[in-house]
């Protein structure tokens, strides 16, 4: 099984200090988790040391969070030189419990060992789903909010989908499609290029700054029986529904995949089931 979700700022009620220590498979973490085990914000802080004998070159450590039943896998934890960390998770998806893994893959292998996990209480009730920034769509950044208002406001977007359109416009317009990838939505900005998973986080950055919940949608992009791989594309939502939207194809194009009808996106378009994919 996957893991993941690097999420946002964090503050507890009533906040104490757990210490643990995690054994599994000749692996450890001392994992120092700040405050209780419920939360009344949506946030959640953590920090860590990573083991000595863990071979930091060949296995990337990731975060994977589970809301009720289901997974979401993102970024792998920044390890300092001493093979510290701290990191900062948003409970984003509304009140419930949340378990939190931290753990590697085999060298090539996609075996999971997990090292470290916590469960934490949500009791906010408030939705944040597809709103928060995350490690890779930093939608917070100055960089990306200065740029969200400047494209809405040069296009003089009024409504929400005109808003929708105009960011579109700009990510399939400015960003050339361009291997490697696989990149935050701030480094996808600045070098100007990136694959579609590129194209999804800095649209959905750009469309949760604002204020717009957007998704990361990841799945199979299906150009011909012969021709279809791993995908990825955004729905933001417009007055009450989601709207598909694929900037990567449109960087080529044109304007076919905004606002499809939905029958027919989903023949080019399968999205995964059981995976949370936008942390």
């Amino acid at each position: 099984m996957p893991l993941s979700a690097l999420m946002s700022f964090v503050k507890f009620l009533l906040p104490i200090l757990l210490y643990q220590s995690y054994a599994m498979a000749a692996a450890k973490v001392d994992l120092n988790y700040h405050g209780p085990i419920s939360t009344d914000d949506s946030r959640v802080d953590f920090s860590g040391t990573m083991p000595m004998d863990l071979d930091l070159a060949t296995r990337d450590v990731h975060i994977w969070v589970t809301f009720n039943g289901v997974g979401g896998f993102a970024p792998e934890i920044v390890i300092a030189p001493n093979r510290s960390f701290n990191q900062r998770v948003s409970l984003k998806y509304g009140p419930g419990t949340y378990k939190v893994e931290i753990g590697y893959f085999k060298p090539h292998s996609s075996d999971l060992v997990t090292i470290g996990d916590f469960t934490v209480e949500n009791t906010d009730p408030k939705d944040e789903s597809y709103l928060l920034p995350s490690y890779y769509v930093e939608s917070d950044a100055p960089e990306i909010k200065a740029l969200s208002s400047q494209i809405i406001r040069q296009a003089s977007a009024i409504t929400d989908l005109a808003k929708a359109k105009a960011l579109h416009n700009w990510v399939s317009t400015n960003i050339k499609y361009e291997e490697p990838g696989r990149n935050t939505a701030l480094y996808t900005l600045k070098s100007g290029s990136g694959v579609c998973q590129d194209y999804s986080n800095l649209f959905a950055a750009l469309g949760r700054a604002a204020g717009l919940a957007t998704k990361i949608i990841g799945g199979i992009g299906i150009v011909s029986k012969d021709d279809q791989g791993p995908h990825a594309w955004n729905e933001i939502s417009v007055d009450g529904r989601w709207v598909t939207i694929d900037t990567t194809w449109d960087a080529v194009d044109g304007e076919e995949f905004f606002d499809m009808d939905p029958t027919i996106f989903a023949k080019t378009h399968v999205a995964s089931e059981g995976v949370l994919s936008d942390y």
